[in-house]
């Protein structure tokens, strides 16, 4: 399918020359491949440097017509959502300074498309969502970078004053707080993070309760248990609180072995990181607790 897809692209970028709506097509085009390739939102074929490559294609069509028109929607927004797959699969890859360049820029054409377009609520998400992977990939490496921790939280809350059940905005919110709290931990700030990795967990907790069949955003939740036990017992900054932090391992390990009884051909890379995030519940347990299953 994928093979087909880049035939007809290739074959459409020769007819596309001087048609800003085809080219517009094209650069479009060859970023849901490269998601098909290499995305982060659903299943994909794992395929980063390929994905890099459709990309990069991409960029090269969407830029010229985002100098044309830098306040027009559609190019814009497509242009930054690939700097944000570049910098995505860049990160992925090990390549951590291409990550931030383009992350930069992306978020530089978002943060100017805001002030041009504030009443449409998809550009304020393309923002909310850059600010978002900036504080999951950028900020908690190095010395850690607050410039952006609360600024998806801002976005999302805003939108959900409008629509307050509204159901994908939950999701990203809930995504956004545990980004923040990374932030936090990341700097040996357990007590501040703490607050941001426990509202997280609320939230997912709800999606997840009403779409028990969604095994990322279950595997999501696991992780969000895990980083509250974390905060709780494990490190140097930690909080101390065992209890606590066998309560969070104890749900993190009731969500694993859901995800295995459902999926118990998974790739080894997943089954790897579950064992590993279980395995951080056994210190905080008496010595007479009975084993647990993971």
């Amino acid at each position: 399918m994928v093979r087909t897809a880049l035939q007809y692209l290739d074959a459409l970028s020769t007819e596309a020359a001087g048609d800003e709506a085809l080219q517009l097509e094209l650069g479009s085009g060859y970023s849901r491949v490269a998601e098909t390739q290499s995305g982060m939102t659903g299943p994909n074929l794992g395929l980063r440097e390929e994905a890099l490559k459709n990309l990069r294609k991409a960029q090269a069509i969407l830029e010229p017509l985002y100098r044309t028109r830098p306040a027009a929607k559609g190019p814009a927004m497509e242009l930054a959502d690939v700097h944000r797959w570049i910098s995505e699969n860049s990160v992925r890859i090990g390549d951590r300074p291409a990550g931030i360049k383009h992350l930069e820029q992306s978020l530089a054409i978002s943060q100017q498309l805001a002030k041009a377009h504030p009443e449409y609520e998809e550009v304020a998400m393309d923002l909310a969502l850059g600010y978002f992977q900036y504080n999951r990939d950028i900020a908690p490496r190095g010395t850690p970078d607050f410039r952006y921790v609360a600024e998806p939280i801002r976005i999302i809350e805003d939108l959900l004053r409008k629509k307050p059940d509204d159901q994908r905005l939950l999701r990203e919110l809930s995504r956004a707080y545990n980004g923040a709290g990374s932030v936090y931990f990341s700097a040996r700030r357990a007590a501040e993070g703490l607050p941001y990795l426990e509202k997280a967990t609320v939230l997912l907790k709800a999606w997840v309760r009403s779409r028990p069949d969604n095994a990322i955003s279950r595997r999501n939740l696991m992780y969000d248990y895990s980083g509250v036990g974390d905060a709780y017992v494990g490190s140097s900054f930690s909080l101390g609180n065992r209890e606590k932090a066998a309560a969070a391992f104890a749900k993190m390990a009731e969500h694993g072995a859901a995800l295995l009884a459902a999926e118990p051909n998974q790739p080894k890379r997943n089954r790897t990181s579950r064992w590993r995030r279980c395995a951080r519940r056994a210190p905080c347990l008496p010595r007479v607790s009975p084993p647990f299953n993971c």
